[in-house]
């Protein structure tokens, strides 16, 4: 297994230097600068990451397991 396998197995990514020149560099921060500015950010809201709900979800269902069990307990 070559170099770049093993550290992409390994660490799920890999950092491979000098595929694009200077030249193309500039040129991609520059279409990226005029997509970014160009947003209307009225028309983009915001995404929030959030994992309340499914937590609160997770959280429920065990509570309620626990219930059960401990009603199983006494009613035995």
């Amino acid at each position: 297994m070559s170099d770049l396998s093993q550290k992409f197995e390994r660490d799920g990514f890999v950092v491979i230097e000098n595929v694009f020149n200077d030249e193309e560099i500039e040129e991609m921060k520059g279409a990226i600068g005029k997509i970014v500015d160009d947003m209307n950010l009225a028309e983009h809201p915001k995404s929030v990451f959030s994992t309340y709900d499914e937590d609160k979800f997770v959280f429920n269902i065990i509570n309620k397991k626990k219930l059960w069990r401990a009603e199983k307990r006494v009613g035995s």
